[in-house]
């Protein structure tokens, strides 16, 4: 019984010697001067001051020239991928068909793709950081365009008009926001920026921008664009299975 109590008394002290310590240490921190920031809190908030009066005070984050606080903000930043890696994007047409002379059913399938290197330097952004954001979203349309021409003319139609008709039908098919997933991807795809093309440009920018445009005007796109035989839109909508003379 006096061992426990002993025992007893024994882990109370410790426990009243470490509490003390304890407050001793805070109340040492509280009224010694402020911890020296690390390099990183200082990089984020540059115009960061300790209010005077209370030295006591914990330290806040007081912005110069603002009456409110403000959410920290960071760079855009550019994601990177290893080398030779590549986005892809592959398009399947199958079509039944019955055999001759067995009238067995059998598939018909036509498939084509494009790929895309990804970035693997962030250096690359350098330019397009500086350039207006309209002139290097129309630069990348251009070559979205040009890859699929260059499919649809392998095919036998004219890649050139096909493409000016979709970007004119697409204002007239697509509001704000397409109705489905499919709908939403060609909206994106066959949009053109608002701001008028720059003299320096491409050529073909003014095209694509004339023909988006003649397309909000609610222009006759079928006839504009005569040389295309079907749409575009349509094909991709599933409106017909094939395109018209296609087989």
């Amino acid at each position: 019984m006096g061992h426990g109590l002993g025992r007893a008394r024994l882990n109370v002290l410790l426990a009243i010697s470490v509490t003390g310590t304890m407050a001793a240490l805070m109340a040492t921190s509280s009224t010694s001067a402020a911890p020296e920031e690390d390099d990183f809190v200082r990089q984020l908030n540059p115009n960061r001051t300790v209010p005077a009066g209370d030295a006591a005070a914990p330290a806040q984050d007081v912005w110069k020239g603002t009456d409110r606080e403000r959410v920290l903000s960071r760079r855009k930043r550019f994601i990177v991928f290893p080398e030779g890696s590549s986005f892809s994007v592959a398009v399947c047409m199958t079509i039944g068909l019955y055999g001759n002379p067995n009238y067995q059913l059998i598939s018909w399938a036509l498939n084509w793709g494009i790929a895309y290197n990804l970035p693997n330097q962030t250096i690359s952004f350098q330019k397009e950081m500086t350039e207006p954001k309209p002139m290097v979203q129309r630069r990348y349309r251009r070559d979205l365009y040009q890859k699929l021409e260059v499919i649809m003319n392998s095919m036998g139609y004219d890649g050139r008009d096909c493409i000016l008709r979709a970007l004119c039908e697409s204002s007239q098919y697509f509001g704000r926001k397409g109705s489905n997933m499919i709908a939403e991807m060609l909206r994106t795809l066959f949009s053109y920026p608002k701001s008028k093309v720059l003299s320096f440009e491409h050529e073909d920018h003014r095209l694509y921008d004339e023909a988006h445009r003649k397309g909000k005007n609610m222009a006759a796109c079928q006839s504009l664009y005569g040389n295309c035989q079907f749409s575009l839109l349509e094909l991709a909508l599933g409106k017909y299975s094939t395109p018209y003379g296609f087989m």
